[in-house]
């Protein structure tokens, strides 16, 4: 989905049909802060847009906990992920498949360090796969494995592991009623 090139859209674009883009706030909600949101894009999943860099509309952003920004013709707009049923604007991208062939890295604590594995409101979710899983390396390989996987979650408690796929997000609240405690893997190659 378009992430850090969606002043683009408003350049070539001259009607609109509202659509998801690729910025997000799933790792670390915003809530009305205008900076720090992040994008889906292969390669940019650590890095935060800075001010100036999204076309924010009006009054905007608007929400709190963990959203999503929407294209709309006056700008960009945010709403929580389970909002509403949208279209998808997407864009082709020059970077690499990652080599599955190649040893990943995973990494606690990064891009940053989390409040709390777990998202503070309950409309937005992510996208995981949850399964049960012998061990953290074993979860680890299945991320290594799936290159939509941007990061995992992995409760040695309870067995189960969860796969962040396409979008580095926290859990969703439903995981606090769970037993244990889920560590964090980012992949950071």
């Amino acid at each position: 989905m378009v992430g850090r090139h969606v002043n683009q859209v408003y350049a070539t674009w001259t009607s609109f049909t509202i659509s998801h883009s690729g910025i997000h706030s799933f790792l670390n909600a915003r809530n009305l802060s205008n900076v720090g949101w992040q994008t889906n894009e292969p390669g940019y999943q650590s890095f935060s847009l800075e001010y100036g860099e999204i076309p924010w509309a009006l009054q905007q952003p608007s929400g709190y906990y963990e959203q999503m920004a929407v294209i709309a013709s006056t700008g960009l707009h945010t709403e929580a992920q389970n909002l509403k049923n949208r279209s998808v604007l997407c864009e082709l991208l020059t970077v690499p498949v990652p080599d599955v062939t190649v040893p990943s890295r995973f990494k606690m604590n990064w891009p940053m360090i989390l409040e709390s594995n777990v998202m503070l409101g309950q409309l937005s979710v992510g996208c995981f796969e949850k399964f049960v899983a012998p061990s953290r390396l074993f979860c680890a390989l299945r991320c290594k494995l799936k290159i939509q996987c941007v990061s995992f979650y992995f409760n040695r408690s309870t067995a189960i592991c969860q796969l962040s796929l396409y979008v580095d997000s926290r859990l969703p609240n439903t995981e606090l009623s769970q037993p244990g405690i889920y560590l964090r893997f980012a992949r950071i190659n």
